[in-house]
C-alpha cells in the first residue's frame, strides 16, 4: 500500500515539473533585419527550437531595442486551432505585456471536411478562397500592464505581428520592445540573466450549449522539445510525414520558453 502511494506521489510530482518546465531558446544577432510580414524566408540562417509534440520550430533574434519571434508548422490542425480560438502571447512572467488574438469562425478547411493539401498550400490560394490566414498587427490587441486595448490606441515602438502561409508552411512572426524591469507592462522584460520569459497560449474551446462532452476530441497540448540542429524555414520542424497530426483539444494550450538574449537592452 505505501509503495503505491509513493509511486503515486512520485507521478505526481513529475507531472508537475513537466507542466511548469520551460524550454530554453537562444535568440542570436542578424545582419540583416527581420521583416514581420508572415514569411519565414529571412530566417534562413537563425537556429531554431525544435518542439515535439505538436511539431513545430521557433526562432529568436533581437537587438538593444526589439525581440523578434517566427514560429512555423504545417499541422493543418493546430493551425485551426489558432485561427479559429485565437491565442495569447505573453512577454513576462506576470502576463503584464503581450498580445491577443481573438479568434475567426471560418474554417481553413476547404470543402467540408476535406482536409488540407499541405503539399499544395500557398498564399494566394487561400487569399482567393477567403480563409483568414494572413494576419498583420492590427488583427490584434496589445496587454498593457495587464490591460487589454485596440492596438490603434497604443503607440508602442517596435510592436509588430504578421502571419502567412508559403510551402505548405504555416508561419507566425512576432515584434517587440525590450524593456528593463522598471518599464514592466510595455514590452518584454529583460530579467536579471538577460532572458526574457515568454508565454504561448491557444485558448480553450468554448462547448456550445447542450453538447455531450462525448463529443469533444482528445489531444496532446503543447510539450517537449529540443533546440540546435536546424536552421532555415525549419522544413523539419514544421512537422513533415511522418510528425504525426494532433487531434483538437478543446481545453487550452500553452507553451513556455526562456529566450536567452544575444544582445543587452540599450538603457
Amino acid at each position: 500500500m505505501k509503495i503505491r502511494i509513493v509511486f503515486a506521489l512520485l507521478l505526481f510530482a513529475s507531472l508537475i515539473l513537466s507542466a511548469c518546465s520551460k524550454a530554453k531558446i537562444k535568440s542570436t544577432i542578424v545582419d540583416t533585419a527581420i521583416q514581420i510580414d508572415g514569411s519565414a524566408s529571412d530566417w534562413e540562417n537563425v537556429p531554431l527550437f525544435f518542439n515535439k509534440k505538436p511539431p513545430f520550430v521557433l526562432g529568436a533574434v533581437n537587438d538593444t531595442n526589439k525581440l523578434s519571434l517566427m514560429l512555423r508548422f504545417n499541422d493543418p490542425t493546430l493551425a485551426q486551432m489558432m485561427y479559429r480560438r485565437g491565442f495569447n502571447i505573453w512577454f513576462d512572467d506576470e502576463e503584464q505585456f503581450g498580445l491577443n488574438f481573438s479568434g475567426r469562425r471560418q474554417s481553413i478547411r476547404p470543402q467540408g471536411r476535406q482536409r488540407v493539401n499541405t503539399d499544395s498550400l500557398n498564399r494566394n490560394r487561400f487569399q482567393n478562397m477567403g480563409f483568414p490566414l494572413s494576419l498583420s498587427l492590427q488583427d490584434f490587441d496589445v496587454f498593457l500592464k495587464g490591460s487589454v486595448r485596440n492596438v490603434n490606441q497604443t503607440d508602442v515602438r517596435y510592436l509588430s505581428a504578421a502571419s502567412g502561409v508559403e510551402e505548405g508552411l504555416f508561419c507566425f512572426e512576432f515584434s517587440v520592445p525590450l524593456v528593463p524591469e522598471s518599464e514592466r507592462g510595455h514590452g518584454a522584460v529583460i530579467n536579471k540573466k538577460n532572458t526574457v520569459n515568454i508565454t504561448f497560449k491557444i485558448k480553450e474551446m468554448k462547448r456550445p450549449a447542450g453538447t455531450n462532452s462525448a463529443m469533444s476530441m482528445r489531444g496532446g497540448g503543447m510539450s517537449g522539445g529540443k533546440s540546435g540542429g536546424m536552421r532555415g524555414g525549419g522544413r523539419k520542424g514544421g512537422g513533415r510525414k511522418g510528425a504525426g497530426i494532433i487531434r483538437a483539444d478543446r481545453s487550452a494550450t500553452e507553451f513556455k520558453a526562456i529566450v536567452q538574449l544575444a544582445a543587452s537592452h540599450n538603457n
